[in-house]
């Protein structure tokens, strides 16, 4: 089909653009430029997405329901006071936990 078109200074640079990087003629350009903008979106995920997963061991007898709770206990756990330590000159220092120590 032969027809006339009267392109944007901008879109006609982004032709011109395509034709210098693909060594194409302008009317390949423009055909190409026009079946890619016309034609269906194709989805970024081809392919179905399946999510990997591993057994961790957890017994069948663990509450997932109260994960969180048993999570909270953990770390309360783990950040329990630990002992002084002597310094210097006979002071005593605690270690700092989550905040400014005195």
């Amino acid at each position: 089909m032969r027809t006339t078109v009267t392109l944007h200074a901008e879109t006609e640079r982004l032709l011109r653009s395509a034709i210098r990087e693909r060594g194409v003629s302008f009317k390949a350009a423009l055909n190409d430029a026009v079946r890619k903008g016309l034609a269906p979106a194709r989805s970024a995920r081809s392919r179905r997405f399946v999510q990997k997963t591993c057994d961790l061991g957890a017994s069948e007898e663990f509450q997932r329901d109260k994960a969180l709770a048993m999570a909270d206990a953990m770390e309360d756990e783990h950040a329990a006071p630990v002992p002084s330590h002597h310094h210097e000159a006979g002071t005593v220092a605690a270690p700092a936990v989550g905040g400014a120590s005195h």
